[in-house]
């Protein structure tokens, strides 16, 4: 099995406490990507292991994935893993650093992925709908951190 990797960044105008206390909320993520809700399963404070579902839409189809922290180093490091239908183990991580008064945040997303999808993967999932849709919620992300901040 192939795996494939690609990398998100954005420059966001909060300190990195800020933005890894955004982003390691689960919870929060529907705030900056469209159609998706999260749900904790694992009461208490975030930590690794624990446990949330989630419910999203591509391609207008609903899909159900289950969600498990594998990384948590406040402030630079957040990671989770979504066991997806299709798509088996992604991996997404966030590595956050000081930059210029605020933060860079680098999301990077692995997939794992079979000859066949492959072909998909680079021709049509890629180019029409990974890369737009992550951009653009790394967009939301950056502006949704920022009015958090400006209104909190």
């Amino acid at each position: 099995m192939k795996i494939v990797t690609a990398t998100y960044r954005a420059s966001i105008n909060v300190k990195p406490e800020t933005a890894f206390a955004y982003i390691s909320d689960l919870t929060r993520h529907g705030e900056w990507n469209d159609h998706l809700s999260v749900e904790s399963l694992t009461p208490g404070t975030i930590q690794v292991g624990s446990e949330y579902i989630s419910w999203g839409r591509t391609l207008y189809e609903k899909r159900k994935n289950d969600l498990k922290v594998t990384a948590y180093q406040s402030p630079t490091y957040f990671a989770f893993m979504a066991q997806d239908p299709d798509f088996k183990d992604v991996v997404h991580e966030f590595k956050i650093s000081p930059q210029d008064g605020g933060s860079l945040v680098e999301r990077t997303v692995t997939v794992p992925i079979t000859p066949i999808m492959e072909f998909l993967w680079q021709w049509v999932i890629w180019p029409l709908i990974n890369r737009p849709e992550n951009n653009r919620s790394m967009a939301a992300l950056k502006s949704q951190l920022e009015r958090v901040v400006e209104h909190p």
